[in-house]
């Protein structure tokens, strides 16, 4: 497999094999949209807000949108 691929523990020939971390993410929102991607703490250390992957890859589209 070439080092440029992510792989994703999956070597059927039908398995989607996304070649960029863009492809790897809109996959992810795809397949689980409510799964958390980031967690973000307080200063204390605390959670202080949560981004799913559907969230992330609306704000990379809204982000790429406007470049």
């Amino acid at each position: 497999m070439p080092l440029n691929r992510i792989h994703n523990g999956d070597d059927s020939p039908d398995a989607p094999n996304p070649q960029t971390i863009v492809d790897r993410l809109r996959l992810r929102a795809t397949e689980a949209p409510h799964q958390e991607a980031y967690r973000f703490l307080s200063e204390t250390g605390d959670p202080a807000e949560t981004l799913t992957y559907f969230e992330l890859d609306e704000r990379a589209k809204t982000i790429a949108r406007a470049l």
